[in-house]
């Protein structure tokens, strides 16, 4: 039942562009040279589905976000971000860390000001790189 919610949630606050992640995998597959068969035969679904995406009338799934980042040779991660999905590790993360949850939680119930949130991320991403720079190591 979680599952549902969750996945209705995220369908009607999507803020992510269908036609421009299409756009922007169809000029992968373009600087490529590769044609919609080449690319439906390596990740082993129609050409039609292919063609849906590229036009932003079908929605990628995980896996095809994986599949596409290894043959456009992307950052999986921001590929992720790009087809208005949150990044797997990213997941694990929150769903690790009650403290996390419960931060991003109040967040979501009672927001932020614009001007607040971008302090909160500078600050997030400043302890990171402080981090990152202090133990030569990343998270």
């Amino acid at each position: 039942m979680e599952k549902k919610i969750l996945s209705g949630v995220l369908n009607e606050e999507s803020v992510v562009d269908e036609k421009e992640f299409g756009r922007y995998i169809k000029e992968k597959r373009s600087k490529r040279g590769f044609t919609l068969s080449q690319v439906a035969d390596r990740l082993e679904i129609s050409i039609n589905y292919v063609s849906q995406m590229e036009r932003g009338v079908r929605k990628v799934t995980d896996d095809l976000v994986v599949s596409f980042a290894e043959l456009y040779n992307v950052d999986l991660d921001e590929l992720f971000w790009m087809s208005g999905k949150i990044p797997v590790g990213v997941r694990k993360l929150i769903m690790k860390d009650a403290n996390l949850q419960n931060a991003l939680s109040y967040i979501h119930k009672f927001g932020l000001s614009s001007e607040k949130q971008e302090r909160l991320t500078k600050e997030i991403l400043e302890f990171i790189k402080t981090d990152i720079k202090n133990n030569h190591e990343f998270i």
